[in-house]
């Protein structure tokens, strides 16, 4: 076979699935895999029989499992199976848990086995790289095939057992450091449960005797685009919608009753709507409240009203205002309240300060009965007075 000059070019690509003995796990069916080498016929898998990655000295193949998982071994071949001349002379395998900093666990420098299989202490990390670092003599380029990334299973000498690995993480159990995961093979949390896709990611159900009567409790993201939903958690009696709540691409949240309808909303900014019909305000209530007490903080008291300064109006003003606005001054009308409502602190302060123009009212009204009393009865002494002169 003639010698090929290959350009360098990198590219990205989701290698297939294949299938697995039940105690020896491979991570790789399922992850992404990037390599700075040249796919030959057969498709850009690097994964089966009919497919091959050429590479160069100095090129390699990356794969991305996706999240940290214990690998103990790693495994690849070569399309051409009874050809040594194909077959890398030199290769490094390499780990990172962030795709960057990479440490090297194998270094191979005369390989002659057509399908080397390198096994190390069980290494947990996400990234794991095989790089060729020389070819078999007058070689231009290695070809791969059948790369595989592999863990022992329950009974190995870890201390992390995996169940159905493969697709990844759809139906995977692992533990790990004292956490279970369920759909991840790296758990942060003493329970960690994955999904992905735009529908139900995880449900919680409970079924009693019969359909009817099963409730679950789900978990899903919305797809973007115009759905305003960034993620749902949805209640169902068996078949049957019973609400949910929903987190908001705009960072807000809402609850929905069984009819589809918002009756709870939590906006961005902190405001709450209670009802279907939201309107302007901190707190936005669409029907009845019933309370024992309201404490409202309000400054501007109408204590005011009974300072020196303060001007009484006459009452012949305040008839004056009445006769045209049919309103007392100082309190909104009708008309306002209805388009505006009511400002409940300022509103209780309002009624306050004609509560006290009224008793200043009164204390004058009694002032000038006093002094007509008095002069009433200056005028009886008078009278009397006349009386007994005549």
């Amino acid at each position: 076979m003639r010698k090929i000059l290959l350009s360098v070019t990198l590219v990205t690509f989701q290698i297939s699935s294949f299938s697995q003995t039940t105690d020896v796990f491979d991570f790789a069916p399922s992850a992404v895999v990037t390599t700075n080498g040249q796919m030959a016929a057969g498709g850009a898998t690097a994964r089966m029989g009919n497919s091959n990655t050429l590479l160069i000295p100095g090129q390699y193949i990356l794969i991305d499992l996706h999240s940290g998982v214990p690998v103990n071994q790693i495994k690849f071949g070569t399309y051409f199976s009874t050809d040594n001349r194909y077959i890398p002379a030199g290769y490094t395998i390499d780990y990172s848990t962030d795709g960057v900093s990479f440490t090297n666990i194998a270094s191979e420098t005369s390989n002659t086995n057509r399908n080397p299989s390198y096994s190390f202490v069980t290494t947990q990390a996400r990234y794991w790289k095989l790089t060729i670092t020389a070819n078999q003599p007058s070689q231009t380029y290695c070809v791969i095939t059948n790369l595989q990334v592999l863990a022992n299973g329950a009974g190995s000498s870890t201390n992390n057992l995996f169940w159905n690995p493969s697709p990844w993480g759809s139906n995977s159990i692992g533990t790990g450091g004292g956490y279970v995961g369920i759909g991840n093979f790296d758990p942060k949390r003493a329970l960690h449960v994955s999904g992905d896709g735009t529908n139900f990611g995880q449900w919680l159900e409970n079924t009693g005797t019969g359909t009817s009567e099963t409730a679950r409790f789900s978990f899903k993201t919305a797809s973007g685009g115009s759905d305003a939903r960034a993620g749902v958690i949805e209640w169902y009696e068996g078949s049957t919608f019973k609400g949910d709540m929903r987190m908001l691409r705009t960072g807000g949240i809402e609850i929905r009753n069984s009819n589809d309808v918002a009756v709870f909303n939590v906006n961005n900014d902190g405001d709450i709507y209670i009802g279907n019909t939201p309107q302007k305000g901190n707190l936005w209530v669409n029907g009845n409240i019933t309370s024992r007490k309201v404490k409202v903080t309000l400054s501007g008291w109408p204590d005011y009203v009974f300072a020196p300064y303060y001007k009484l109006p006459s009452l012949r003003e305040v008839a004056e205002f009445i006769k045209i606005n049919s309103h007392l001054p100082g309190i909104p009308s009708a008309k306002e309240i209805e388009a505006n409502g009511l400002e409940l602190g300022e509103s209780q302060a309002a009624l306050l300060k004609k509560i006290e123009e009224l008793t200043l009212y009164a204390i004058q009204q009694e002032e000038q009965l006093r002094k007509q009393q008095d002069e009433i009865s200056k005028l009886q002494l008078l009278v009397e007075e006349l009386i007994r002169k005549n």
